[in-house]
């Protein structure tokens, strides 16, 4: 038979036990506790550019985005998918569906915003110089992060504005080999592009970098994309064109003198014309790596 005072020592006891639960903060329930959903981080605003950081073309861009992404910490989110890299990033290009270079606010790469009382629309596609300039990178990108960006309306769509490409100046000069033999070195703008080696046909090398020069002055004086060089194949050489415009075959024999596959030598040579053409459109210093 239980006593009072073994009662009160039960009493006791419980309270003890009680309180010190209470101290080390024993949870009153195993059922989870809820989260506001304001309480919850909300991702920032992303600007996704995708570009072909490989050719080293774009440095300008890449400065420029770096610099943003420090100045707007916080408040946007900058990345740069390389879509010449040959395995994540030009998956990620192609599925994005965009065919070329694009800076992406969002989901567009056509924006409007307010200039001085007028609208400002700018279709971020393709590299600066053609659509658009790198000071109207900088003004989109603190648009972007005031939260004054905006997609253009179907009316505002059609005066997206079109930057002309300029006409590009090449030429050619003679360089001397160990050998002694002269060899025919491609000049774009202040820039020594690539040097052939080799004859092809009845042409010399020096010839062949002087039919590239005038082919290539040619092509630029009219209405043309870099994005529209290819590489195409023509029996056992390979061919570079500027549209429809045949700019420089490459040889098994410059292949050969080159040391490395075909199809890799003409991928160079096409990447170093294309990277020097941009440059000077964009008036950049561009490094025209491999």
């Amino acid at each position: 038979m239980v006593g009072p005072r073994d009662m009160a020592r039960v009493v006791f006891l419980s309270l003890t036990v009680f309180a010190l639960l209470a101290a080390v903060g024993c949870p009153k329930s195993t059922e989870p506790a809820s989260v506001e959903t304001s309480e919850l981080p909300e991702s920032l605003p992303k600007v996704t550019a995708y570009i072909n950081v490989t050719t080293g073309c774009q440095k300008s861009t890449i400065d420029l985005l770096g610099e943003a992404q420090q100045q707007y910490s916080g408040v946007i989110d900058i990345e740069i998918v390389d879509f010449g890299d040959a395995g994540d990033g030009a998956r990620r290009w192609q599925e994005s569906g965009l065919g070329c270079m694009a800076i992406v606010f969002g989901e567009d790469h056509m924006v409007a915003w307010d200039d001085n009382g007028k609208v400002k629309v700018v279709d971020f596609k393709m590299p600066p110089g053609f659509n658009w300039k790198l000071e109207e990178l900088k003004e989109a990108l603190a648009q972007f992060a005031a939260g004054s960006l905006r997609a253009p309306t179907a009316e505002e769509a059609p005066k997206v504005q079109k930057l002309e490409p300029k006409a590009i100046e090449a030429k050619a000069q003679a360089v001397k080999q160990d050998d002694g033999s002269e060899a025919g070195q491609l000049i774009i703008g202040e820039a020594a592009v690539l040097t052939i080696t080799q004859p092809a046909g009845d042409l010399t090398p020096v010839q062949r970098a002087e039919a590239a020069a005038r082919a290539i002055e040619e092509w630029t004086s009219g209405a043309y994309k870099p994005e529209e060089m290819n590489v195409e194949k023509s029996g056992e050489d390979l061919q570079i064109l500027g549209g429809d415009t045949l700019l420089l075959t490459v040889t098994e024999g410059d292949a050969k003198a080159a040391v490395m596959p075909l199809a890799e030598l003409a991928g160079k040579w096409r990447n170093r014309v294309r990277c020097n053409i941009v440059a000077i459109n964009t008036g950049s210093k561009a490094v025209c790596n491999d």
